[in-house]
C-alpha cells in the first residue's frame, strides 16, 4: 500500500478525533489503536480496534483502519471483509475498491484485481486514487501489438565537456558534441523472452571515443514462492571507432519480489566473460562479477529507487596499469509524473580500488548527479533532455576530473 494508505488513514484519525465533543463508548480503545499503529504494532492495533467495536463504536473510519491493519499483517481475507463493508459508503467507496484490488493482487487473483482497479479508476473520483488505480492497470494492460512485441527507439544529440575513453575509462580533457542512438526490442517466445539492443555514440571530432554495442539475450522467468526468478544469458559485441573491441558473454540470475502494493525488492547476480577482439585490448580480457540489491517504492514524492552494487574484476591488466577494480556503488533515484511530464533526479556514489601496478595502487571516488525531464508528444512519442554531472576524485592526478554532459532526445515506444 503503503505510504499513501498510511497518509489517508491518519487523515481519517484526525477527522474522528476532533469531531466528537464528548467521548463515546469505544473512543479510548480507538485512540489506543491509533497509537499502536503509529508505533508499528499492528497486532496490538487490531486488538484495540476490535475492542472499540465490541464496546459499541461504529464508524467507517474504524472499519477502514482495521482493514489496513489486517492488510499489513497479511490477513488478506479479513482485510477483504472489512473493505467490502465500505462499498456502500460514498466517502470511502473508491479507496475501498482500490484496496480490494491490492488484496486480490496479493491473493494471486489477477482478474479480480483488474476488476477492482477498473472500478477505482473513476475519473470523477479522487484524482490521486484514480492515478494509483490506473498505474496498477498499466501493469496488467496488454501491449497493442498482438504478438506482445515491445521496444524503444531513441535518438539524441548532446555535448560532453570531458570525453572519457571506453578503452581505459580515463578523461581526454577535451569537449565534443555527439549523436547517440539507442534501441531495444523484446519478443515473447513461449516460456522465454528474447531481447536485442543497439547502443551507438558518435563524436564529432574525438573519433577514438566512438562506441557501438550490439547485444542479444534470452530470459526465462519463473514464478516461485512469491518471487520471480529469471535466469538469462546475453552476448554483446563492442566496437571502437569502427574497429573490433570486445566480446562480452553474460550469465545473469535475478530474483524479484513484491513486498507490498508499490514496493519491490530485486536481487541480481551477473557474471561476464570478457574477450578482446583485437590484441591491443588484451589487458581488458578476463571476467567481471556484479552483485546488486535494489529496492523500489512508490512514495508521496514519486517512485523511489535505492540500489547497492558490488563489482569484482579479474582482468589481464598491464604491467604499468591495473584494470581490475573492486567497486562499491550506491544509487538513489526519484521519478515523478505530472500530467504528460516525467521528471527524474538521480545521485550515485562509486568507490573503486585498483590493485597494484608498477608499485602504484589507485583509489577513486566518483559522484554523479543527473536531472532529466521528458514529455509526451503523442501516443507513442516522448521528447526530453538530461543533464549529468560527474566529479571523479583519484589519488592519481591524471584520473581526477569533472564532467558535464547535456543531451536532448526523442523516443518512440512501440
Amino acid at each position: 500500500m503503503l505510504t499513501f494508505i498510511l497518509r489517508a488513514m491518519l487523515l481519517s484519525f484526525v477527522f474522528v478525533l476532533v469531531t466528537p465533543a464528548v467521548a463515546a463508548p469505544g473512543d479510548l480503545e480507538f485512540r489506543q489503536g491509533i497509537s499502536a499503529f503509529k508505533a508499528g504494532q499492528f497486532d496490538k492495533a487490531i486488538s484495540s480496534f476490535k475492542l472499540a467495536r465490541q464496546k459499541g463504536k461504529k464508524s467507517s473510519a474504524l472499519t477502514y483502519n482495521l482493514g489496513v491493519c489486517y492488510y499489513k499483517t497479511r490477513q488478506y481475507e479479513k482485510a477483504q471483509l472489512e473493505f467490502s463493508q465500505l462499498l456502500s459508503d460514498q466517502q470511502f467507496r473508491q479507496l475501498a475498491q482500490y484496496n480490494l484490488g491490492l488484496v486480490s493482487q496479493e491473493q494471486g487473483h489477477k482478474q479480480t484485481a483488474i476488476d477492482w482497479f477498473n472500478q477505482a479508476a473513476d475519473k470523477h473520483g479522487d484524482r490521486k486514487i484514480t492515478a494509483l488505480a490506473n498505474r496498477m492497470l498499466e501493469k496488467y494492460a496488454p501491449r497493442k501489438n498482438k504478438r506482445g512485441i515491445s521496444g524503444l527507439l531513441s535518438a539524441g544529440y548532446g555535448h560532453d565537456s570531458n570525453v572519457t575513453l571506453a578503452s581505459t575509462g580515463s578523461p581526454t580533457q577535451q569537449a565534443d558534441n555527439y549523436i547517440q542512438l539507442f534501441g531495444f526490442i523484446t519478443i515473447p517466445a513461449g516460456p522465454v523472452i528474447i531481447n536485442a539492443s543497439l547502443y551507438q555514440q558518435d563524436y564529432r571530432s574525438i573519433n577514438s571515443a566512438d562506441f557501438l554495442q550490439l547485444s542479444a539475450g534470452v530470459l526465462y522467468p519463473i514464478d516461485t514462492h512469491g518471487w520471480t526468478v529469471t535466469p538469462s544469458a546475453y552476448l554483446a559485441k563492442d566496437t571502437l571507432n569502427g574497429n573490433d573491441f570486445l566480446t562480452v558473454t553474460d550469465v545473469r540470475l535475478s530474483a524479484d519480489k513484491l513486498l507490498a502494493a508499490h514496493s519491490t525488492l530485486q536481487l541480481r547476480y551477473r557474471y561476464s566473460d570478457i574477450s578482446a577482439d583485437s590484441t591491443i585490448y588484451n589487458y581488458l580480457q578476463g571476467h567481471r562479477q556484479q552483485l546488486r540489491a535494489q529496492y523500489t517504492n512508490l512514495t508521496d514524492f514519486g517512485q523511489l529507487r535505492l540500489r547497492y552494487e558490488l563489482e569484482l574484476n579479474d582482468r589481464q591488466n598491464m604491467s604499468t596499469a591495473n584494470y581490475s577494480p573492486t567497486r562499491h556503488t550506491l544509487l538513489a533515484r526519484l521519478k515523478q509524473r505530472l500530467d504528460n511530464w516525467q521528471f527524474k533526479e538521480q545521485v550515485s556514489w562509486r568507490k573503486s580500488h585498483y590493485g597494484e601496478a608498477a608499485g602504484i595502487t589507485r583509489d577513486d571516488n566518483r559522484l554523479q548527479l543527473a536531472l532529466a525531464a521528458d514529455t509526451k508528444l503523442g501516443e507513442d512519442w516522448r521528447a526530453g533532455a538530461q543533464y549529468e554531472y560527474t566529479d571523479n576524485n583519484s589519488n592519481l592526478s591524471s584520473e581526477t576530473y569533472t564532467r558535464n554532459d547535456v543531451r536532448a532526445y526523442l523516443n518512440y515506444l512501440f
